[in-house]
């Protein structure tokens, strides 16, 4: 039997695209891919050679009828974490990157779907409030912001991305690309210097914005991907979900 590492996956290697695709793609630099594989224990393992496993703290498992497996949240104290030690790799500052995840929410405000860093001081967040998305990057005693205004849909699974490229970041819904308000455009992130962890469905503190609903397979790559990978991705996994 012929076994493929991880890094020779589409999406996870690093060489150009793989045949039978006619123009090359840039695949690779993942450095979070929770599949939510597990169903059973009180981890969420990494399957990027980061491994930056999550320990639930909360969250029961869930499985839907395709058999796919997520986590529901409760919006009162659950949430995932990983030691800041464990994730330096997710302290990004001028790199470009993509944040991606499966979500499921009725927010009654601000819900986060993946944070490292402490608001207006350090590092980057990425979550939803009541109709819209958002990501974050915070600059000791301010941030900047961009958002996709009425492109979240409570109660619904959808798969929602957004890429930063310098300045710049677009966000994905369900494959493609939304109307994105850039506003001022995003600075980098101050690093967080692994004095914070990465956290899943709360804020940096741990109390606040916490997510009320089902969050499946999250995936971060230190690299803008290309609107062609977020629809494979999209096109692959979309059954999964219903949708």
């Amino acid at each position: 039997m012929r076994i493929i590492s991880y890094d020779k996956l589409i999406l996870n290697n690093s060489a150009e695209g793989p045949f039978p695709y006619t123009f090359p793609i840039l695949w690779g630099k993942v450095e979070l891919d929770l599949p939510h594989f597990d169903g059973v224990n009180g981890k969420v393992h990494d399957i990027s050679c980061r491994h930056i496993d999550m320990d639930l703290t909360g969250p029961t498992w869930t499985a839907l009828p395709s058999g796919e497996k997520v986590l529901t949240y409760n919006g009162v104290n659950q949430y995932l974490q990983c030691p800041a030690a464990d994730s330096t790799a997710l302290n990004f500052t001028n790199e470009d990157f993509t944040l991606l995840a499966w979500i499921y929410g009725n927010p009654a405000g601000a819900s986060e779907i993946m944070v490292q860093g402490a608001v207006d001081v350090d590092g980057w967040e990425f979550y939803v409030f009541p109709n819209n998305i958002a990501l974050r990057t915070n600059q000791l005693g301010s941030h900047t912001e961009i958002s996709a205004i009425g492109f979240f849909v409570p109660n619904t699974w959808q798969l929602v991305a957004v890429t930063r490229k310098g300045s710049i970041g677009q966000f994905y819904v369900n494959g493609l690309p939304v109307t994105t308000t850039l506003g001022t455009g995003l600075l980098d992130p101050v690093s967080c210097a692994g004095g914070n962890k990465f956290l899943i469905g709360v804020q940096n503190n741990e109390i606040t914005n916490l997510w009320d609903g089902m969050m499946g397979h999250h995936r971060i790559y230190s690299r803008e991907l290309s609107a062609f990978e977020i629809m494979a991705i999209w096109v692959e996994e979309r059954v999964l979900y219903g949708v």
